[in-house]
């Protein structure tokens, strides 16, 4: 079996029995994986082996699929499921294309990231700087007034 078969059987056994969106964002995932796996020196087939039947697969598909509707039937053109759907997919996306990341990778985004946090931090407390100081500046003057008034 190769993927394009795998994939097939998968779409094959989800066909009917869960939207066409989720069936789609599986095969997707599954295609996405086993290129993934491919490219870091794995064959093919020992991935296709990894994963199992697609038909067993798919069951735990419908299953989850059951339970995430928690009893409620679908319209496959319901617009409440197909956002529900979209805002997952896309926030998943994300996720799984920082996990692809080599760890320098990460550690660099993450690095970058707390270097800009840290610039935006001093940009604003560069052009608070003269109000925090002018407010320092009267308080000074207000307790010295005070001390000498007494």
């Amino acid at each position: 079996m190769d993927r394009e078969n795998f994939l097939a059987d998968l779409r094959s056994a989800l066909s009917g029995k869960v939207p066409t969106t989720v069936i789609e964002d599986h095969a997707a995932y599954y295609s996405e994986y086993i290129v993934s796996e491919v490219r870091q020196g794995k064959a093919e087939e020992q991935v296709l082996e990894e994963l199992g039947n697609p038909r067993l697969l798919a069951k735990t598909i419908i299953e989850a699929n059951k339970h995430a509707e928690d009893g409620h039937s679908y319209e496959e053109n319901s617009a409440e499921y197909e956002y529900t759907q979209k805002s997952e997919s896309q926030a998943g996306k994300g996720l799984i294309w920082f996990q692809k990341l080599p760890q320098w990778g990460r550690t660099l985004i993450v690095i970058l990231s707390l270097v800009l946090i840290l610039c935006l931090v001093f940009s604003v407390i560069s052009i608070m700087f003269p109000f925090i100081l002018a407010g320092v500046l009267v308080w000074i003057i207000v307790r010295t007034v005070r001390k000498w008034s007494s």
